[in-house]
């Protein structure tokens, strides 16, 4: 189990806890509830985009990464960003070829990102 100090630098990486606290205005319990939504909504915009990109859809490609997108930018969560909004400009340019690839690099991203969420939302109670 890696030390507090450790998991909170690896933590950061993921997600930015002190930026996204600040874009709430401080309002911890506020950011809480938006991680549960997160928590709750991310796995069905993934789903939607992984049919997306398995059926070379750029148009759902596109929807479901910027939908994605907003509620990360708001997390403070870039690595995942980054990775959604390269899927959203596949599909604005209907372009996905490597999409298979940055979809499997989104996926692990927001894996990361739950677990941070869920250790958030657990130490916050």
């Amino acid at each position: 189990m890696p030390e507090p100090a450790d998991r909170m630098k690896t933590e950061q990486h993921i997600w930015n806890e002190g930026s996204a606290l600040e874009r709430f205005g401080g309002d911890k319990d506020f950011l809480r509830e938006m991680c549960q939504i997160f928590l709750e909504d991310s796995p069905k915009l993934l789903r939607r985009l992984r049919d997306g990109v398995q059926r070379g859809d750029p148009e759902e490609v596109m929807c479901a990464a910027h939908s994605l997108s907003g509620e990360l930018v708001y997390l403070e969560a870039s690595p995942a960003l980054r990775a959604a909004k390269q899927l959203e400009g596949m599909g604005s340019q209907r372009d996905l070829n490597s999409a298979a690839e940055v979809f499997t690099r989104l996926e692990k991203e927001i894996e990361n990102l739950h677990l941070c969420l869920k250790n958030f939302t657990r130490d916050s109670s």
